[in-house]
């Protein structure tokens, strides 16, 4: 019997953004988070402002789960660290609240 991903049933939504600019915006499976491996690239124009990356969990039905916001300076370091770290400790919060539910 094949085992079904409990995560296939939700979507991750990614925004980093330097208000009004849209600096990154992608969607992906909770079960497939993007993983970057170099700094994020900013515009010099934006280097001395606020970037804010925010992170929402829906499931397939477009239900809102989960929403975390980081306000950080302008570092590519901190954003790539950001993108890579904060969307899966909310894959592994929503992993033992459906772990939680299972039992």
């Amino acid at each position: 019997m094949n085992m079904i991903n409990p995560l296939e049933k939700y979507i991750i939504v990614y925004e980093v953004t330097c208000l009004p600019h849209i600096l990154y915006a992608q969607t992906t499976k909770a079960s497939e988070p993007i993983f970057f491996k170099d700094n994020f690239d900013i515009p010099n124009e934006l280097s001395n402002l606020p970037i804010e990356c925010r992170y929402s969990i829906y499931n397939n039905d477009g239900t809102f789960i989960e929403i975390s916001s980081e306000i950080m300076p302008a570092s590519g370091f901190a954003i790539k660290n950001s993108i890579n770290l904060t969307p899966r400790k909310m894959i592994n919060k929503l992993m033992e609240s459906i772990l939680k539910h299972l039992n």
